[in-house]
């Protein structure tokens, strides 16, 4: 299950009020590489633009509908996405218990450890608050 904080929800409805033609349906997916292993996708879906796809699995939070793909529900389970705002603007934080590193951009993560070239930016994920430490 993917888990919105207030913040996040809060966030979210700014953003759909913009595009108050939009239903208020979110698609988090993944892409493979960036950074990591995995990069977060995450932006309002319009369903007259494209037809959900037979494998989508959907889960209400609210007045929002949180679609993700069969394929990359293992690597979201328990997903927790926060909203924060510091001097620099602010962004969608992504709180995965499932990830070994994490990126500092806070977009992409792995799953394994690893040394190759370009994950310099790469940092453990356990030393991060947990959902129920915040």
């Amino acid at each position: 299950m993917i888990h919105l904080t207030p913040a996040a929800l809060r966030e979210l409805k700014r953003l759909q009020m913009k595009q108050p033609n939009i239903p208020p349906i979110i698609r988090l997916s993944l892409q493979s590489g960036g950074c990591g292993e995995w990069t977060y996708c995450l932006g309002l879906d319009n369903p007259r633009l494209s037809a959900p796809s037979t494998d989508d699995i959907f889960q209400d939070h609210g007045e929002f509908r949180i679609v993700i793909s069969a394929t990359d529900r293992p690597r979201l389970e328990e997903l927790t996405i926060d909203y924060t705002e510091d001097l620099m603007g602010g962004g969608f934080r992504f709180i995965n218990p499932q990830a070994v590193q994490t990126c500092g951009c806070g977009n992409a993560f792995s799953l394994t450890l690893s040394s190759e070239p370009g994950t310099e930016c790469l940092t453990s994920n356990r030393e991060e608050l947990s959902p129920e430490q915040e």
